[in-house]
């Protein structure tokens, strides 16, 4: 079984789609985009974690990649 990773980023990040294709191979990557949370069920408890959107349901998580993207000012 692959080690899953949560990747914490926003819908403009689109450099992350990059790294998701060369590594989805040896890991299962879930991205979570931040300004679209309406998405996502988000669930948890002292002993459980659980994220739900169309595309996929996870609450086994080895590692957490938050990248905090934003637009520069100009």
């Amino acid at each position: 079984m692959k080690n899953s990773i949560l990747i914490i980023t926003s819908s403009i990040d689109t450099t992350i789609d990059l790294l998701i294709s060369r590594h989805s191979f040896e890991f299962s990557i879930y991205r979570l985009n931040i300004d679209e949370l309406e998405k996502y069920d988000i669930s948890y408890t002292n002993y459980s974690f659980e994220i739900k959107s169309q595309e996929y349901t996870v609450s086994d998580i080895h590692s957490i990649y938050f990248r905090k993207i934003f637009l520069p000012s100009l």
